[in-house]
């Protein structure tokens, strides 16, 4: 999906402290970071989270013993 969003003033002025602090690179970046941590606090997307937890960790967890990584992403 693509959208255009215009920010200015105090919305603009975060996005700028935290490209300054090198959190993020651009404010596209921080519309995705604030965007990921609402869904962090309020767990909205949880299920597909876990996916593609699994999905990019999969290699890691095949060195790992049966049921360590399960245990963690089943705690809620």
């Amino acid at each position: 999906m693509n959208i255009t969003i215009n920010i200015d003033g105090y919305i603009n002025g975060i996005a700028e402290k935290l490209i300054a602090k090198g959190i993020v690179r651009t404010k596209s970046e921080a519309f995705r970071l604030g965007l990921l941590t609402l869904d962090d606090k309020y767990n909205l997307n949880r299920e597909d989270y876990y996916k593609m937890a699994e999905k990019k960790f999969s290699k890691l967890w095949q060195d790992e013993p049966k049921g360590v990584w399960e245990s963690y992403l089943n705690e809620k």
